[in-house]
């Protein structure tokens, strides 16, 4: 799989930018989502574990919590995981 590298960026009163946006929130939910399907991580447990919270959105920020080691959510971050 060849990388895509940007050559233009968008700027901030472009129309297509929220577009692009949701686009990559949700590829990158999926990841997370599918990696604690697999198994490869989990969130942190609430209310006496009966809920995980893993990844919270608002607007532009993104926070994620995990108790494990970061390196498989690292992976996801830098695209390099191949979910197979």
């Amino acid at each position: 799989m060849e990388e895509f590298y940007a050559k233009k960026g968008l700027r901030q009163e472009d129309p297509l930018a929220p577009f692009l946006f949701l686009m990559v929130v949700e590829g990158l939910s999926g990841l997370i989502r599918e990696g604690e399907e697999k198994g490869l991580f989990s969130g942190v447990g609430v209310s006496d574990g009966a809920l995980k919270v893993s990844l919270l959105q608002f607007a532009n920020d993104t926070i994620f919590f995990y108790k494990e080691d970061m390196s498989t959510l690292k992976v996801i971050l830098r695209c390099s995981w191949h979910p197979g």
